[in-house]
């Protein structure tokens, strides 16, 4: 009888404390997803427990489609109220509010992304620029910046155009041995591991020859496309108040080793036979050895953005403004104390992981559209015929950032797929915007959809169509400040991305001047690729096939 009723007793106890919790817990996420009905915002309607981004965070559609989808609902509204799970957070959509977030309030509220990586599991994650906060990461970009200058480019060109002429000789060899139709996905992302090989570890990869080689392999487990690799890619850059508690990292332990053992490597045979090659990590050795990166170029803005690569304009003035505003953007004035260890590796890391699949992605996708809008192709065909006429069959690097309308086809690339289409940052101190009644606490959590601005037909007409012409330099004066802003804006804009563009033209430019592509017969009609939503950047899940012939010979057959 007493272990009866002390059994019955335990189960009440038990069923009355579970119940609490529950109760409790309702109670909770009933108040917390009311926030922004008690603050009086527009929200877009959330699912519990998930919040907005229930399809997303379960591997079943990309989350540029979602942010679009919330940028569209909120309709003529300044901004809009979501929620990451039961955190509320807001979505900006007037140009005005995103250059208070991204420039004008920059230093003083908005200096953070909202990603955070596990320091200890995921080192090389957590110590690159990309993820740096405060402090080390001011310190950081204004001392990684002046590697990415025209100047710096100019240097590495080479390098990227001996990449270019081997891979446009590889479609010549598939074209005789395989047939016509080319995964371009998947051969730009060879060209592009081969380029940052080389320009960041200074390692002759061959993958364009061996697509097997280590190298590939390692650059394929940067991005896995599977669905544990894509839910702790959504905890770090997105829920990352959940990275300690699941443990979540992106860099695997087994390709952290690699890259580790590679970089130090390279160091050790550049510093004992004194090698040079003017590549990215001969910067870096720099860096680490004196403190700073020798400026040998006219000093240039490191912040323009929504441009061709070249400075050529779509920033309609924000460089006076970013400059006044934020102490970021001013030349490094103190010495890099410690470049060391892992804070080394992680920056070699994050040029090779952002530039090889970006860029690939970017030139595919360039590819699919030229393939689809045949007398587009025509014409850049035509750009690149007067241009190898003018420079002796060669192209140089003055030969590739003079093409005007290679420029219009990448920006037109970049308005339909911006490699990450989704910009964030962090709230520091409470913000209020008096003319917009917007009040942002300290610790939320602001986002900007890029297909949501870059897909809106009230900036650009018609925004499925594929339409160089949006950027000539007529129309481009046309396009309101932040609205086109396919790296980001402000100080924490890619800090690669001259390189980037460089390298996706230069491949455009070698294959196209000889090939010409088609679409197979799958893909026509159709006006814009659907997305993996297994990869947080933008990709296809399976491929770009094209169909691939030869338009001409080469200028030295």
């Amino acid at each position: 009888m007493v272990f009866s009723e002390f059994l019955m007793t335990g189960v009440s106890t038990f069923v009355a404390v579970t119940v609490g919790v529950i109760t409790i817990a309702c109670i909770f996420l009933k108040w917390r997803f009311g926030y922004w009905r008690r603050a009086g915002v527009s929200y877009v309607e959330p699912t519990i427990p998930f919040g907005n981004l229930k399809d997303s965070f379960l591997g079943r559609r990309h989350i540029a489609y979602a942010l679009q989808d919330i940028h569209n609902s909120i309709g003529d509204k300044p901004y809009g109220g979501i929620y990451l799970f039961f955190k509320p957070a807001v979505v900006l959509k007037e140009p005005q509010l995103i250059r208070d977030c991204m420039v004008k309030k920059f230093a003083s509220h908005f200096q953070h992304r909202i990603a955070n990586a596990h320091e200890t599991m995921d080192p090389l994650l957590y110590k690159n620029v990309f993820m740096a906060r405060g402090e080390r990461w001011r310190t950081l970009r204004n001392h990684i910046s002046p590697t990415f200058t025209s100047g710096k480019m100019k240097m590495m060109f080479h390098l990227v155009k001996e990449k270019a002429e081997v891979m446009a000789d590889q479609i010549e060899i598939a074209l005789r041995n395989k047939g016509q139709t080319i995964d371009m996905k998947e051969l730009l992302a060879l060209y592009t591991t081969d380029v940052i090989s080389s320009c960041a570890f200074g390692i002759e990869t061959n993958s364009l020859k061996d697509p097997k080689n280590e190298f590939r392999l390692m650059g394929k487990k940067l991005f896995l496309l599977d669905f544990k690799h894509l839910l702790n890619t959504l905890i770090i850059f997105v829920f990352p108040s959940f990275v300690k508690l699941t443990g979540a990292v992106f860099i695997q332990p087994d390709v952290t080793a690699f890259f580790r053992k590679v970089v130090w490597d390279v160091v050790s045979e550049r510093e004992s036979k004194g090698i040079f090659r003017g590549d990215f990590i001969d910067l870096l050795i720099q860096l680490k050895n004196t403190g700073q990166v020798q400026d040998t170029d006219t000093k240039e803005n490191p912040v323009a953005n929504g441009h061709d690569g070249n400075g050529n304009g779509l920033n309609n003035g924000r460089m006076e403004e970013t400059n006044k505003t934020s102490p970021a953007v001013k030349s490094a004035d103190r010495v890099l104390k410690s470049f060391e260890g892992d804070d080394f590796v992680s920056q070699v890391v994050l040029f090779f992981g952002a530039g090889f699949e970006t860029s690939s992605t970017t030139g595919s996708f360039a590819l699919f559209e030229l393939a689809a809008n045949p007398e587009v192709q025509d014409r850049l065909a035509e750009e690149l015929d007067a241009t190898l006429n003018e420079f002796g069959g060669k192209f140089s690097y003055e030969a590739v950032q003079g093409m005007r309308y290679l420029d219009m086809v990448v920006n037109e690339t970049l308005r339909k797929y911006p490699p990450l289409a989704v910009l964030d940052r962090e709230c520091i101190q409470d913000y209020h915007n008096e003319e917009y009644n917007l009040h942002v606490p300290k610790g939320m959590a602001v986002m900007v959809s890029l297909f949501g601005l870059h897909k809106d037909p009230k900036y650009f007409p018609d925004p499925e169509r594929f339409d160089p012409e949006r950027f000539s330099e007529e129309n481009v004066k046309n396009i309101p400040n932040y609205v086109y802003m396919p790296f980001g804006e402000g100080p924490r804009n890619c800090v690669g991305m001259r390189f980037g563009v460089m390298q996706t033209k230069v491949g455009l430019a070698y294959l196209l001047s000889r090939f010409r592509v088609q679409l197979p017969e799958k893909l026509k009609g159709v006006r814009s690729l659907p997305l993996d939503p297994r990869i947080f950047v933008l990709g296809v899940k399976d491929g770009i096939p094209l169909v691939v012939s030869r338009r001409k010979q080469r200028a030295d057959d």
